[in-house]
């Protein structure tokens, strides 16, 4: 089933490189979640495509995604990785925004794989916090890796 979801995984890249929102969509099964820190919960194939067109049409250029770790059964797999999304602005800036994401894949009824569920956190709360938080008294407030808020240790 890994090799499945690698293969699935390319297909919403290269879907989404191509500026292809219904190629996009197919990777999900017909009854597929997404769940995104932009939008409320989007519920099927059709409400996932309609969620990527908007995207790519502001310029949604580019998807990466890095799988960390995948546990499989019979029928289904969780996957856990991260994301970098990139996309043209108004005067032609690259943004870029990165995150981690949850994906549970299903095989169908058709004996083909799909995206089931799909979550997504985006990691701007974390860099936010690392370029403005400070401790009471003006000590900034570090962030680690995974967008948790850590200061120096007091004392020993």
């Amino acid at each position: 089933m890994e090799s499945e979801i690698r293969e699935i995984a390319s297909l919403l890249v290269s879907a989404v490189a191509r500026g292809d929102a219904r190629a996009a969509s197919e990777v999900y099964a017909d009854d597929g979640k997404l769940v995104s820190p932009s939008a409320e919960l989007i519920d099927g194939r059709r409400e996932i495509q309609a969620y990527w067109q908007p995207g790519i049409a502001l310029g949604l250029t580019r998807l990466e995604l890095q799988s960390l770790h995948v546990d499989t059964a019979q029928e289904s797999a969780v996957e856990l990785g991260r994301y970098t999304v990139s996309l043209r602005a108004g005067q032609g800036e690259l943004v870029t925004e990165q995150g981690s994401y949850l994906t549970v894949y299903r095989r169908q009824r058709d004996g083909v794989c799909r995206r089931a569920v799909d979550v997504f956190d985006t990691n701007v709360l974390g860099r936010a916090l690392a370029h403005r938080a400070t401790m009471p008294g003006g000590e900034p407030i570090g962030v680690d890796q995974r967008g948790r808020a850590a200061t120096k240790e007091v004392g020993g």
